[in-house]
């Protein structure tokens, strides 16, 4: 029988892709059946896996700085403003 600990190991390998052979699947399988701590930290180890899949699906690019890079409507829109800003007076009171 595993113990917990095994189990949390073998989720967090099975997550990072690895495999393992028919016998401790079956053992991975017989623990979850009796244990319902386990069956939950495997679904919310699939939850923050399928998650963060998401998220890296859905950020926008960076430069090769590493800075978010904006799009052309923000750049023209700063670009606008600070024309607009440049002329400007400014108050000096």
């Amino acid at each position: 029988m595993l113990s917990c600990k095994e189990v949390c190991y073998i989720v967090s390998e099975m997550q990072d892709g690895k495999s393992f052979p028919l016998g401790r699947r079956v053992m991975l399988t017989i623990h979850y059946s009796m244990c319902k701590g386990c069956r939950q930290m495997a679904r919310q180890m699939e939850l923050l896996s399928a998650t963060a899949h998401q998220f890296g699906k859905s950020r926008k690019p960076v430069s090769s700085a590493g800075q978010p890079t904006l799009s052309a409507e923000a750049i023209a829109r700063i670009g606008k403003r600070l024309v607009e800003n440049e002329n400007s007076p400014l108050d000096d009171d």
